[in-house]
């Protein structure tokens, strides 16, 4: 749900910014060279040819790359996630940084596909692997969590439950049994779960 409100929110701000950058004419205007962008709609076209089209198309990758890559690695943070009250964090459950910010947003070319039904492999994948994570978190390292105290005012938790046999910092199955991964620090159980 996340993904879908961040599309929705990207496509929105993109059309937009095209509309007001591009040529408008008629739907009769023909349109020559390599490069070309256009939208037409109820017989009006808007369009950008040559360098502008070019330019377009690698700003509007740019500030797609921006915001589901580098603002979430800096974050943890979008608007969906906010909106769906999910947050992405690295094994330390601190957000993950920008460069694995960047790895998960260029993964959803695996975990869009097919691109008639968007997010399926990365759906199937997150909900078929013990760690519930997609394509993109799996080389990310990182998890899309529930969102919870920020991590300086992170309240420890279970302190009193045994630790994981393997003590090392990372996702284990919540001692207390329920259906989902809690992070152990490597001293503590901690606030951040997984689904």
């Amino acid at each position: 749900m996340a993904f879908i409100a961040d599309a929705a929110l990207l496509w929105f701000l993109l059309i937009g910014i095209f509309v007001l950058v591009s040529h408008h004419g008629s739907t009769e205007v023909t349109l020559e060279g390599a490069a070309q962008l256009n939208l037409d709609v109820n017989g009006d076209r808007w369009y950008l040819e040559g360098g502008s089209a070019t330019l377009f198309g690698v700003a509007a990758a740019a500030v797609w790359v921006a915001y589901l890559g580098v603002l979430p690695g800096i974050t943890g943070w979008t608007l969906g996630k906010r909106l769906t009250g999910v947050r992405v964090v690295g094994a330390d459950g601190s957000p993950p940084g920008p460069g694995r910010g960047v790895v998960r947003a260029f993964a959803w070319v695996v975990d869009g596909f097919p691109y008639f039904a968007p997010g399926l492999v990365g759906f199937v994948v997150a909900l078929s692997t013990q760690r519930r994570q997609r394509v993109g978190d799996q080389i990310g390292g990182t998890f899309v969590v529930r969102a919870g105290a920020a991590p300086e005012a992170e309240e420890r938790v279970l302190a009193g439950d045994a630790a994981p046999a393997s003590a090392a910092a990372g996702w284990y199955a919540d001692p207390r049994g329920e259906e989902r991964l809690r992070y152990w620090d490597g001293y503590n159980w901690t606030a951040h779960t997984a689904p």
